[in-house]
């Protein structure tokens, strides 16, 4: 077994946002590391944003970006998309790509002594740091090292080249995901969201929020051979197969109780899911699902042309245990 990476130092430091290399960032032009990325997505003031990407080191541009007025959603989901979008535009280095492909399997993980257990996990010894961090940095690190080819090229938005490497791709990067993690499979750049109908998803979540299904817009999906998996709890997983785009689903209590393990299903609380759903605790069978819906699909784009999206979510809804298949927005 390859031994982890538990400390994004050393021959490791290009894993760290304070390892120093410019790039660009949409929206932010040039930036002098992911640090100085990360910090200016914080914020939609724009006098703040260019404070924090003047700041000389990565360390500074962390101060600066302490106490900045934070964009709307940056907890409960901004702050894991902002992390995505950087370390994406980071690794278009080859050189870099190269780096992170080279750590093969290996598990990565943003070891600390500064108590951050949501990024990383903090080892200092501390009862409140007992348990194991969340290591959303190291989780976005590995998901974005399992889309690199073994090319000069950087990041791919082909997970594999045959079917087989799709299929084992697939069953390493479900392997100790964190629930609520979305894997999206479907042509290139096909992918939807409430965003994209005008609404934020934060006033889906708001209990206060007056927001309701039938006040979305009018949904005209797009025509798309597509594939969706979630994580729902430990060692239970769901994937769906449709042909047209598929929404993110946002549930409002993740406790995978009262299903129907290893069974496909046809009936229809997913009104754009049209060709069925599985729910099971086999990777292999969730992997399988997938590819042979692409494989043997007769209208499925080519494996060159399929794309991959993966979004994490940061914090986890407190429904009331009722059967996750009613349980959905």
């Amino acid at each position: 077994m390859t031994e982890p990476i538990t400390s994004f130092r050393g021959d490791n430091f290009f894993l760290s946002n304070f390892f120093r290399r410019e790039f660009d960032v949409p929206g932010l032009g040039r930036v002098r590391s992911a640090e100085h990325a990360y910090q200016a997505l914080k914020t939609d003031d724009l006098e703040a944003r260019t404070a924090v990407l003047q700041a000389e080191l990565p360390g500074d541009a962390k101060r600066v970006g302490q106490g900045l007025p934070l964009m709307k959603g940056w907890e409960v989901g901004g702050r894991v998309a902002a992390m995505q979008e950087v370390l994406t535009a980071k690794f278009q280095d080859p050189e870099l790509a190269d780096l992170l492909f080279e750590t093969g399997t290996a598990s990565l993980v943003e070891g600390n002594e500064h108590h951050d257990n949501f990024w990383g996990d903090c080892t200092c010894g501390a009862t409140t740091c007992a348990d194991r961090g969340i290591n959303m940095l190291g989780e976005l690190l590995m998901m974005l090292r399992s889309t690199l080819d073994a090319v000069d090229d950087g990041p791919s938005a082909n997970p594999s080249s045959s079917w087989e490497e799709m299929r084992e791709w697939l069953i390493e990067s479900l392997e100790d995901q964190p629930i609520g993690l979305e894997i999206g499979l479907g042509p290139k750049d096909v992918h939807v969201r409430f965003e994209t109908l005008g609404v934020d998803l934060k006033d889906l979540d708001d209990e206060s929020s007056n927001v309701e299904d039938e006040d979305l817009p009018e949904f005209v999906p797009t025509e798309a051979v597509c594939a969706q998996i979630y994580v729902l709890g430990k060692d239970t997983y769901l994937v769906r197969r449709s042909r047209r785009a598929l929404r993110t689903i946002r549930f409002i209590d993740y406790e995978p109780t009262a299903v129907l393990m290893n069974t496909w299903l046809h009936d229809d609380p997913f009104d754009d899911c049209t060709d069925g759903y599985l729910y099971t605790g086999d990777r292999r069978l969730v992997a399988e699902a997938a590819v042979s819906w692409f494989r043997d699909n007769y209208d499925s784009p080519a494996l060159a042309d399929l794309g991959c999206f993966y979004e994490f979510t940061e914090e986890l809804p407190k429904g009331d245990g009722a059967p996750i298949f009613n349980r959905w927005r």
